[in-house]
């Protein structure tokens, strides 16, 4: 979305929502002043796995978390998309991808050969042109407000520390799940 004031018109609640309980979990969770690092990377992580949260994570955003890694180069860009969060807002649901950038909608979908979209997995995209698709029962199509994003070293820290358990078997109908 381009147009700041067209965000805050739609969005400004969400955002406060989400900051909000940000808060809460930061108040209520002993505060973490450290960054969980790995210079060991984890392999067989990548575009298409999906990532839940532990035990170990017990507030905030990532608690109970399922995330869609969809996008996955080490020295560049580590993000996924929690796939499992929603608010209400102004009586619309709406899917929360993570505490990043909420302005920023990713979209995941199924349809095939997309112009400009990526696959993630069998029979799950991300990105491209798929306004002309919404509203046809066809087709799969999640909006998702913000992402999460990790820095080269710091996913594989968390994994190795078991923040995270994770599995290379999902499948399309686990990610359009209604939840």
């Amino acid at each position: 979305m381009d147009d700041p004031e067209e965000y805050k018109k739609k969005f400004e609640l969400l955002e406060e929502k989400v900051i909000y309980r940000m808060k809460q979990a930061w108040v209520n969770f002993p505060m973490i002043s450290f960054v969980r690092y790995s210079d060991q990377v984890v392999e067989g992580v990548g575009v298409g796995t999906m990532i839940e949260a532990t035990e170990n994570i017990s507030g905030g955003i990532f608690s109970g978390s399922k995330v869609l890694m969809v996008d996955y180069d080490r020295s560049h860009s580590i993000k996924g998309v929690i796939i499992n969060k929603t608010v209400n807002v102004q009586g619309s649901r709406m899917r929360v991808g993570g505490p990043c950038e909420m302005h920023v909608k990713t979209t995941l979908h199924n349809i095939p050969n997309v112009p400009g979209a990526k696959q993630v997995l069998e029979g799950v995209w991300v990105g491209g042109e798929v306004d002309s698709y919404r509203g046809n029962p066809q087709y799969k199509i999640n909006d998702y407000y913000g992402y999460a994003a990790w820095f080269d070293g710091q996913l594989d820290g968390e994994l190795r520390h078991n923040d995270w358990s994770w599995h290379n078997n999902a499948a399309a109908d686990q990610i359009f799940t209604d939840y």
